[in-house]
């Protein structure tokens, strides 16, 4: 492990009744694509190795060589006592268990989708040699109808034999919503948000009760990945409005999270992790960016003002 530590860890100060009588649990971490469950994984991971806790680490994305989905599910199924499981599509594959919780972690939908769209951008590169052929960012958005790459998708539709997820592929945005938020107040012990990431990591790492963690960095797997400031106002537009459920998901979870956030004490060393840690954001949104200029082309206030702009469709056609 070394070079892999920064050289400074932080003490997990925090103190709420929710990280009580957590020993022998199995912390299932269900990560959603693209919303920072690789960095937060890696952070917990590492303190749980600083802490001689490697053996409670069971995360997809760091298994070398990498193994089955199938597999990963036996070795889980298998471990007693306290782990940390991290993985996408956890969320109705694993058979029910009754020392078990739930977490995920929410993405602000704007840089969310445009990371989605770049991470398939790159792989079709990698594939090729060439970006041509790969669909625009308009027609991406435009033809997932709001459900496919999103994060209500993610959670509502859910996986594997436990989940009925066959049943689901056809639902809408507003169904997957709706089973979204009831499989989140029935199952979920916590959620984090990436555009909170310091408060999120403390929470994580007191429901594992981890003593202490280093700085977190961001992915920089995503090459190429423009900020969303370079995005038009159609563009911007486009996103916000067919990926309306994911909206108002993310609007949802800053609730639940300020609410959850209200019942931790964080203690006086979240200030300096957060300082520590401030530059690792590249895009960070919080609520509905809807500013001005997006809100009146939602109305059509900002076609009628500008006609030279096209609207989303036109690059659909």
């Amino acid at each position: 492990m070394k070079g892999e530590f920064p050289n400074e860890l932080y003490p997990v100060d925090a103190r709420s009744p929710m990280f009580e009588g957590l020993d022998d649990v199995q912390f299932v971490f269900h990560g959603i694509n693209k919303s920072g469950s690789k960095s937060m994984a890696s952070v917990l991971r590492r303190a749980l190795i600083q802490e001689k806790r490697a053996d409670e680490d069971l995360s997809h994305y760091h298994c070398k060589p990498a193994i089955p989905i199938e597999e990963f599910r036996s070795r889980v199924e298998a471990k007693d006592g306290r782990s940390m499981v991290v993985g996408h599509y956890l969320y109705g594959y694993l058979s029910p268990r009754p020392r078990r919780i739930w977490v995920t972690q929410f993405r602000h939908p704007l840089p969310r989708i445009v990371s989605a769209y770049h991470w398939l951008k790159n792989k079709h590169i990698a594939a090729r040699g060439t970006a041509e052929g790969f669909t625009s960012f308009s027609k991406f958005v435009y033809a997932s109808r709001g459900v496919t790459h999103s994060q209500v998708m993610q959670l509502g539709r859910g996986f594997g034999r436990y989940g009925e997820s066959d049943a689901k592929m056809s639902l809408s945005g507003e169904m997957l919503f709706e089973l979204t938020i009831e499989a989140l107040e029935r199952d979920f012990t916590a959620i984090a948000i990436a555009e909170r990431f310091e408060e999120s990591i403390f929470t994580f790492a007191g429901l594992l009760g981890i003593k202490a963690v280093d700085s977190w960095r961001k992915d920089e797997r995503n090459k190429g990945r423009p900020p969303i400031d370079e995005l038009t106002v159609a563009e911007r537009g486009l996103v916000r409005e067919v990926y309306h459920w994911d909206y108002r998901l993310y609007d949802w979870a800053l609730q639940k999270f300020e609410e959850q956030c209200s019942k931790i004490d964080f203690g006086p060393s979240l200030a300096e992790y957060q300082r520590a840690c401030s530059g690792q954001y590249k895009d960070r949104l919080v609520g509905d960016s809807a500013d001005d200029a997006v809100a009146r082309w939602l109305t059509g206030k900002w076609r009628r003002e500008n006609p030279a702009t096209p609207a989303p469709s036109a690059d659909v056609a």
